[in-house]
């Protein structure tokens, strides 16, 4: 059991390590993306006027947001995995906390955590939303600055096309439209999975159906009881039975 214990351990703690690794690289390539993309608009204003360079212009800030989607989606994966984890480790490593229960004899932080949270379900949610939120702040920057690239370069092109009387210009035109509203709304759907990937809140329901599994797992095995889950977790546990 100590072999098991410390392999899942350490899995855990790199989980962790990896849910702020990947966090601290996305914020990195993202700033240094705006970043790049400022230096480029003051060097090359002059150019930024031709008109494929204008529509163009607002892919970049695309780009941006399938990199967060990506980002999110190991968030998600990594912290599903810890989630597992930490209520494996409740249901078979912790008891929970009493006056008759030494801190050295039984594991206690997992069911203990657990059940500090049930009990503080609001603030917690509040801090959960505080401490994740670059994820969606800067999927709506990407998308913010998306439109707004969308916006001038089509008030760009009308310029363009009003002094223009090539039949062709104006279908291009009219396809530039058709593309923008589909890559807006695509956009749109990709902010609303990097919020359910990234939203904390989300996951501390996860976390009682995790652990309420691996109960009903070890009372089909009949390692565990109704009745003695209660008496070593008390209705911190228990309830999440009914």
């Amino acid at each position: 059991m100590e072999s098991e214990e410390k392999y899942l351990r350490e899995e855990l703690n790199n989980r962790i390590n990896l849910v702020y690794t990947h966090s601290n690289t996305m914020i990195t390539f993202i700033t240094s993306l705006f970043s790049a993309v400022i230096a480029l608009v003051s060097l090359f204003y002059v150019n930024l006027k031709e008109p494929v360079v204008m529509a163009l212009l607002p892919l970049i800030f695309l780009l941006a947001l399938f990199v967060i989607l990506f980002s999110s989606q190991k968030f998600k994966e990594n912290f599903d995995r810890i989630i597992d984890i930490s209520s494996y480790f409740s249901c078979f490593y912790n008891q929970a906390l009493s006056k008759n229960n030494s801190i050295d004899t039984f594991n206690t932080w997992e069911f203990s955590l657990f059940d500090l949270q049930k009990n503080e379900k609001k603030a917690h949610r509040k801090k959960l939303f505080k401490m994740n939120g670059e994820y969606f702040f800067l999927g709506m920057v990407s998308f913010t600055l998306m439109i707004t690239s969308f916006i001038v370069a089509i008030g760009f092109l009308i310029g363009y096309i009003s002094a223009s009387t090539h039949a062709l210009h104006i279908f291009y035109f009219v396809l530039y439209i058709i593309i923008a509203v589909l890559v807006i709304t695509g956009s749109i759907y990709i902010l609303i999975e990097v919020y359910r990937n990234t939203n904390l809140k989300l996951f501390v329901e996860k976390k009682q159906k995790c652990i309420k599994k691996w109960l009903d797992y070890a009372i089909s095995k009949k390692y565990y009881t109704a009745e003695s889950i209660k008496e070593k977790f008390g209705d911190t546990f228990f309830d999440l039975l009914k």
